[in-house]
């Protein structure tokens, strides 16, 4: 690039923003921006929606915000692909008020926001905790024709779990089946797993447990992890065994976290050493991983740990 520079060649557009996209995801901010202002060059929205994605993912706002405004000046008309990029780089550091700024400039302009613009909004406030504030803004734009999907339930759910409001997210997850509202795996596991946290297994935890294995969403690793935590949290070792052999027997293995938590509230209850060959033998060798965690039982089943 610099040899083209030195020779006076000039790049077309598409080079351009290939160079650009480069020089930004190897941060190298200072040589985009020359190149996106040297003399010569026509940079057009994807050029500077490039360089503005860059300089969000190094946290440099002003730039980015700079850029944007440099971008509107040269009447380069910025596209919802780009507001709802400069939406959620507002977002991201905490700044969703100043993101809702740019949601009215981009209705201003005659452009229509879609699902992702609110969504990303939802979380944005949901990121700074203010979950009610995402709960008008999510109503709000219920009466604008906004159609949330799958990912906006979600982002609410995480939110409100995230804030210990389990109640709430019980009643809100409960309407949106009622609703006939389409739930995936990410759904259950955020309910799940916060309620096993919580200590709310049986009557919560395992029920939504059942329905997802009957609605043949799931279950995933996540699930497993949640409910085998939850039940050694618990001080229900015989459970935590039990499902721990089950889990194995599906042919899926704790990850790390989960195996140690199991491993120490049961480690006083022992199995039997036909029990503990049993277990090892299930358990899959498909990866390094499940290699990984073979060995790891292994260990522990010769230490008469599990």
């Amino acid at each position: 690039m610099n040899e083209m520079l030195r020779k006076g060649l000039k790049m077309d557009t598409v080079a351009l923003n290939t160079f650009l996209y480069t020089l930004c995801n190897l941060k190298k901010l200072d040589e985009a921006y020359k190149l996106l202002h040297y003399k010569g060059y026509d940079p057009d929205e994807v050029s500077y929606s490039t360089l503005i994605m860059g300089c969000f993912k190094v946290e440099d706002v002003d730039r980015a915000l700079k850029l944007w405004n440099e971008m509107k000046e040269r009447e380069i008309i910025p596209s919802v692909v780009t507001y709802n990029s400069l939406i959620g780089g507002l977002c991201k550091p905490g700044m969703t008020e100043k993101a809702m700024t740019k949601l009215n400039e981009l209705l201003e302009s005659g452009l229509v926001p879609d699902e992702t613009t609110y969504n990303t909004l939802i979380h944005g406030y949901c990121l700074e905790g203010n979950i009610e504030k995402a709960f008008q803004f999510h109503d709000k734009m219920l009466s604008n024709s906004f159609k949330p999907d799958v990912a906006t339930c979600n982002i609410l759910l995480h939110g409100l779990c995230k804030r210990d409001m389990i109640e709430k997210a019980l009643k809100f997850f409960n309407k949106w089946v009622l609703k006939g509202k389409i739930l995936d795996i990410i759904t259950y596991n955020t309910l799940i797993n916060c309620l096993c946290r919580k200590g709310r297994i049986d009557d919560d935890a395992l029920v939504l447990f059942s329905k997802l294995e009957e609605n043949k969403i799931g279950p995933d690793q996540f699930t497993y992890n949640s409910i085998l935590c939850g039940l050694a949290e618990a001080g229900r070792t015989g459970e935590s065994e039990e499902f721990l052999s089950k889990m194995i027997e599906s042919g899926i293995l704790p990850d790390h976290s989960a195996l140690a938590t199991a491993t120490r509230v049961i480690s006083d209850k022992g199995q039997s050493e036909k029990d503990q060959e049993v277990l090892v033998s299930e358990t899959p060798h498909t990866n390094s991983d499940s290699e990984t965690y073979s060995k790891r039982i292994n260990d522990l089943c010769k230490k008469k740990k599990l």
